[in-house]
């Protein structure tokens, strides 16, 4: 990451850039200040410019009125279909009733490559949901040697994730009447998503 900081006309600017294997992002306060970087970037080396953010790293990026919201509606839909859930029942509890996680050695094991892939999977989405952070951080805590009883605990989850709704598109905000702390309610009883305001 690259931050570049200037007083121009008694006001300071900033220019953001994230670098990440061979794209780049970039962020600042003034378009001309980006727009000064991309010709001077566009001089050295062989580039594309993708124009306004829409997605990035697993990240969809939409603009409303009173900002952008971050939202993984597409990495959450990969993330159900990769693990055939998304046409599975749902569930409307965070965890399965009176169910105990801990190391049962006696019980049955499972694939820890697949469980390892589902709690990244999961530990990723945690980006635009810290809501869901607790709950990946306990499932995380059986990695090392998964058993029947944690991987069903992980599919009870991500079959959770569905019903709260990760997957309505924030696209449907764009009203003008819309007021930030209603755009965050809105968001946060539709889909839980940071929003950059």
């Amino acid at each position: 990451m690259y931050v570049q900081c200037c007083q121009h006309i008694g006001k300071e600017e900033k220019l953001i850039v994230c670098l990440y294997v061979d794209d780049l992002l970039i962020i600042g306060s003034s378009k001309e200040k980006i727009l000064d970087f991309k010709i001077q970037m566009l001089k050295e080396f062989e580039m594309s410019d993708l124009g306004r953010l829409s997605y990035f790293l697993g990240i969809d990026f939409t603009k409303i009125d009173d900002g952008i919201v971050m939202h993984q509606s597409r990495y959450t839909l990969d993330m159900l279909n990769k693990f055939d859930i998304l046409y599975c029942n749902s569930t409307n509890t965070p965890v399965e009733v009176s169910l105990k996680m801990e190391k049962d050695p006696e019980e049955e094991g499972v694939d820890p490559t697949e469980y390892w892939k589902m709690v990244g999977i999961l530990r990723y989405l945690c980006n635009t949901r810290p809501d869901l952070s607790y709950s990946v951080c306990v499932i995380s805590r059986y990695v090392q040697s998964p058993r029947i009883s944690h991987l069903n605990a992980a599919k009870w989850f991500i079959k959770l994730i569905k019903v709260l709704g990760v997957l309505v598109k924030p696209k449907r905000m764009t009203n003008h009447s819309y007021k930030p702390n209603m755009v965050l309610k809105a968001i946060f009883h539709s889909s839980p998503s940071l929003i950059l305001i």
